[in-house]
């Protein structure tokens, strides 16, 4: 064995060297994404198409839904969803369900009470969380094959700082893809 590594030394450098190239470079990145700190603040998601719902972020920090005025092709039934609030230091959704009393008015918008829960939090609307972390869509999956022939059509959501990325997973209440409405912040 050691006759035919000393007979191929250039083959095997060629071969070991890049490899060992890339363990540096996947040790140095996994270095730098773990002095990252993990996210501290949970996030507001809705569903991308909200069913008529119009979810904001008051001055004071506040939530505040309203049913959007009927278009004249909505049924006159009052559509129900679901908001979720992930918090990624667990890895947790909470569910809330959205649904007036009264039906969409073909004139204004109605107000419905925001749920007690969510009542109680501040948030802000800021794209960018106050600990640094970023809520993005990639569109890519990673995988060249799935890229191109895979039928994932919105991609997955990843809150982001600097090398540090955390996947959000899938909730079975909210439907993909999400819309970010906004972070829970302290009061």
């Amino acid at each position: 064995m050691m006759k035919w590594i000393s007979d191929n030394l250039v083959l095997v450098l060629g071969m070991s060297l890049p490899l060992l190239l890339m363990l540096v470079f996947a040790g140095v990145r996994a270095v730098n994404a773990h002095n990252v700190a993990p996210p501290a603040h949970a996030i507001l998601l809705a569903p991308a198409y909200g069913r008529g719902y119009d979810l904001n972020i008051d001055d004071s920090g506040k939530l505040s839904i309203k049913l959007q005025s009927r278009a004249a092709h909505m049924p006159a039934v009052p559509p129900r969803t679901e908001i979720g609030l992930f918090t990624p230091e667990t890895g947790e959704w909470r569910h809330f369900t959205l649904q007036s009393d009264k039906p969409p008015a073909p004139d204004r918008d109605i107000k419905i009470n925001t749920p007690p829960e969510l009542a109680a939090l501040r948030f802000t609307a800021d794209k960018t969380a106050p600990d640094g972390y970023k809520f993005s869509t990639a569109r890519s999956n990673g995988n060249l094959i799935v890229d191109i022939f895979g039928t994932s059509r919105y991609g997955r959501h990843t809150l982001t700082n600097g090398r540090r990325t955390i996947h959000i997973p899938e909730s079975q209440g909210i439907g993909s893809p999400y819309k970010f409405i906004g972070w829970v912040i302290p009061e």
